[in-house]
């Protein structure tokens, strides 16, 4: 009796936290993707977290002036800049390239 107890105990835990998911990912905004970046992040939802990481670097100028954003831990900071270069990468990677060569200028 007790282990169908667990057992559907477990299945009204894994249903709550994918309605959850399905609930943060709906109502994300760059107002609060930080806090949520920073709960996945406390709860172990890497899915979420690369929702949230994904948000962010899409958005880093909107994202990156708010509070929230500029009292991430270090490590969360770091992950989100690793994050940004992986996307500035992937983009670079799709965009069309000019016919004029650009020389980078310091």
């Amino acid at each position: 009796s007790s282990g169908i107890n667990a057992e559907y105990g477990g299945f009204r835990n894994k249903q709550l936290q994918a309605y959850c998911k399905k609930s943060l990912e709906t109502n994300i905004k760059t107002s609060n993707v930080v806090e949520i970046l920073k709960a996945a992040d406390q709860v172990g939802s890497s899915d979420m977290k690369e929702h949230a990481l994904k948000m962010i670097a899409e958005h880093i100028t909107a994202v990156q002036p708010t509070p929230s954003f500029k009292s991430l831990s270090r490590n969360l900071l770091l992950e989100v800049f690793e994050y940004l270069v992986q996307h500035l990468k992937t983009r670079q990677m799709v965009l069309p390239r000019s016919p004029h060569k650009q020389t980078a200028r310091f």
